[in-house]
């Protein structure tokens, strides 16, 4: 299942992770994506609305719940790390939002394309 969308990518920025948000940022631009992104989880906390809009979430370490999941219209929410602890992964099924996760091929980020794999689908930005 290919999902493709014009929604923004939301990038909440933590502690160590300047240059992948960067990278992330980068390779949104050249394919003419809107990025939000956020210097922190308070700043993503204390913004009005921090998803609208949103398609994608690039979770850097923010808890993803229920609450959080179902405020948008979210297609897929990303992880670059290993494991999904942070997220609801079952309210995310149920709403039928992709989760992704892990520093694999699958769901890097380069110059030409953005690619998501998962059990729940597929997402690219090509």
């Amino acid at each position: 299942m290919a999902l493709a969308s014009q929604g923004k990518i939301v990038l909440v920025e933590v502690p160590n992770t300047s240059e992948m948000c960067d990278r992330i940022e980068q390779a949104m631009g050249e394919q003419a994506r809107p990025v939000v992104r956020y210097q922190g989880i308070a700043a993503f906390k204390s913004a009005n609305a921090p998803l609208a809009d949103g398609d994608v979430l690039f979770a850097l370490g923010l808890p993803c719940n229920r609450a959080l999941l179902a405020s948008a219209r979210l297609r897929a929410v990303i992880s670059p790390f290993t494991g999904t602890d942070f997220i609801d992964v079952a309210a995310a099924t149920e709403l039928g939002i992709v989760v992704g996760h892990g520093q694999v091929p699958e769901n890097s980020i380069d110059r030409k394309s953005t690619r998501l794999n998962s059990s729940h689908g597929y997402i690219s930005y090509a």
